[in-house]
């Protein structure tokens, strides 16, 4: 048996590979970045002993129960930050400059690259498809 060869987009390859300072500032945050284009939040209880070592592979250890938290399609208070699904859903025209206002340090540009990226992904097509509905507190989204 064999897995299916992974095709990543040339952009990520380099983004993930190259080494000049722009590229190197994304891989020391690379995990800002794919926290602030998930779809949800996670919710875990943290063994707090093995947090904040200096030694070895940086691990979380998860007791019970992971929870992945999906936040309103609408922001309660348009002044508030947005999050995870907001920025897919919510005014889907201006998701980079609504990026960049919530996390401001990161690169502009590359924002702007990922949110095009990330147009042809079906969840993507399907939170944006979901932004022209009317009265769209009569729906609710059910993860399974």
């Amino acid at each position: 048996m064999y897995l299916a060869e992974s095709t990543l987009p040339l952009y990520l390859v380099q983004l993930i590979t190259g080494v000049d300072a722009k590229l190197r500032e994304f891989q020391n945050m690379i995990r800002t970045y794919n926290n602030h284009f998930a779809f949800t939040s996670i919710g875990i209880s943290c063994d707090e002993r093995y947090q904040h070592r200096d030694q070895g592979v940086y691990t979380v250890r998860v007791q019970w129960q992971i929870h992945h938290y999906l936040n309103d399609l609408i922001p309660q208070n348009p002044s508030n930050r947005m999050t995870d699904i907001q920025f897919y859903f919510y005014d889907p025209q201006h998701q980079a400059s609504n990026r960049m206002n919530t996390l401001p340090r990161l690169d502009t540009s590359i924002v702007e690259k990922l949110v095009e990226l990330m147009e042809p992904n079906p969840y993507v097509e399907f939170l944006t498809n979901l932004s022209s509905l009317e009265n769209v507190d009569d729906y609710y989204i059910l993860i399974r």
